[in-house]
């Protein structure tokens, strides 16, 4: 079995390699975050970056026990989940879900897919109603 001998310049590119990969990833999750507001509202915007949503979100990881609500476990990065949009800025306890970052994303997809469902109710009593 041959060993190979790497020599200082082939470990430099390497080493740079890694570097522009890990950057890329970064900026990578930074675009997601900005697409990821670019969706919402301006008072969205702001709001999630008040320090009354602060407060909220820290009573609420509090209540949870700063545990995933879903799954039960604690450590990592929790985040908090709004079940719907309709009381942004004076939720309740009850509209918020302290979720690890897999359950968010989840969530978030229940909760798209629950909007989409309202929405072709709404869409078909419009209809029976027009006739």
């Amino acid at each position: 079995m041959e060993i190979a001998v790497l020599d200082d310049l082939s470990i430099a590119a390497i080493v740079f390699g890694v570097i522009v990969a890990v950057l890329c990833l970064r900026a990578g999750r930074q675009r997601d975050r900005f697409d990821r507001h670019a969706r919402h509202s301006h008072f969205y915007v702001a709001y999630m970056q008040s320090e009354a949503w602060a407060a909220k979100r820290r009573e609420k990881l509090r209540e949870a026990g700063y545990r995933c609500q879903r799954r039960g476990s604690h450590g990592g990065r929790l985040e908090v989940h709004h079940r719907h949009y309709e009381t942004l800025g004076h939720e309740r306890m009850s509209d918020l879900e302290a979720l690890c970052a897999f359950h968010h994303g989840i969530a978030d997809e229940e909760r798209r897919a629950l909007n989409i469902h309202r929405a072709k109710e709404r869409l078909r009593s419009l209809a029976r109603t027009s006739y």
